[in-house]
């Protein structure tokens, strides 16, 4: 429902700025008028798209490194939790010992 509610969203914001799906002559957004070219962008603009790319790549690298680190935690965990299953199904089907 999320993405659906996304681009729905998108669509929305994109004719309200263009006007594209009313006529092709009332278009507002100076990126949607015809016939101009793509503006350059900024120096701050260049540095805040590379600070963001640069901290998106950093919290990844970190992200990655404690799910590798945390990786034997969750093996041993699953390990238990089936071992702990089978122990359940065998004394289920076969009745537990007398001893604990």
């Amino acid at each position: 429902a999320l993405p659906a509610f996304g681009g729905i969203l998108s669509l929305l914001l994109w004719g309200i700025c263009c006007l594209v799906a009313l006529c092709r002559c009332c278009r507002r957004c100076c990126l949607c008028s015809e016939r101009k070219g793509p503006r350059g962008a900024q120096v701050w603009q260049k540095c805040a798209v590379a600070v963001v790319a640069l901290g998106c790549s950093v919290t990844n690298f970190a992200a990655s490194l404690t799910a590798f680190g945390y990786s034997g935690d969750v093996s041993m965990g699953f390990n238990d939790m089936l071992c702990q299953l089978l122990v359940m199904a065998d004394e289920t089907l076969n009745g537990s010992p007398p001893e604990p």
